[in-house]
């Protein structure tokens, strides 16, 4: 599940910042596009860091890791929904791995 999950997550970031331009941001009422941007920069950055990580540790376990396709089309309509949307993931990655962490 956290393979999909991190899946999941960088193509949603890549999605996003593909689609939308700092200047989207300013004009959804952000004070500074260019902070907005690097911070979602830098998460789909770590969430491309974490994925890796996580399919070797499958494949070791002699797991074949699935690779999975995810389009965004619809909830990458406005920043707005972009923002709710990744609220919305970066809340259940939390409680995934909350939920989890004792059993590592």
């Amino acid at each position: 599940f956290a393979n999909v999950l991190e899946q999941l997550e960088v193509s949603f970031y890549q999605q996003g910042l593909t689609k939308f331009q700092p200047v989207d941001f300013t004009t959804t009422g952000f004070m500074s596009p260019m902070i907005m941007t690097q911070m979602l920069t830098t998460i789909q950055s770590d969430k491309g860091i974490h994925n890796p990580f996580i399919q070797a540790a499958l494949t070791a376990n002699g797991v074949t890791p699935p690779i999975c396709t995810f389009n965004f089309t619809s909830r990458l309509t406005d920043i707005a929904m972009m923002v709710a949307t990744a609220h919305i993931i970066e809340y259940i990655w939390v409680a995934v791995y909350s939920g989890v962490v004792n059993l590592l």
